[in-house]
């Protein structure tokens, strides 16, 4: 299953603007696949809105527990507010309004 997770800070918490949350935040960041791995989360990408200072993240993972703990883990709320959301494809979104139209 798939999670967006969206991840907000503002820039009194942004490491681009502080050096020491740069230096306690960024070495996990870099080493995401490798903490996503013992949760059985698969990464998907990641996108930041630096002027917005919010972070995307998609991942597969096998339920929300696992996404949780692998925020947690990642510790990406300890300077940010989290928000998981399971997702679907636009694509897959149009074959079930289709299937959804035509039980009607």
């Amino acid at each position: 299953m798939q999670h967006m997770i969206v991840a907000t800070h503002g820039p009194d918490t942004c490491p681009a603007s502080r050096k020491e949350l740069r230096e306690a935040y960024m070495p996990e960041m870099d080493r995401m696949a490798e903490i996503a791995k013992p949760h059985s989360v698969e990464l998907g990408g990641g996108w930041a809105d630096m002027p917005g200072h919010t972070i995307y993240i998609v991942v597969d993972a096998p339920n929300a527990h696992a996404v949780a703990q692998f925020v947690s883990d990642l510790h990406l709320m300890d300077w940010n507010t989290v928000d998981v959301r399971p997702v679907i494809t636009v694509e897959q979104a149009t074959v079930r309004a289709g299937e959804r139209e035509a039980r009607r």
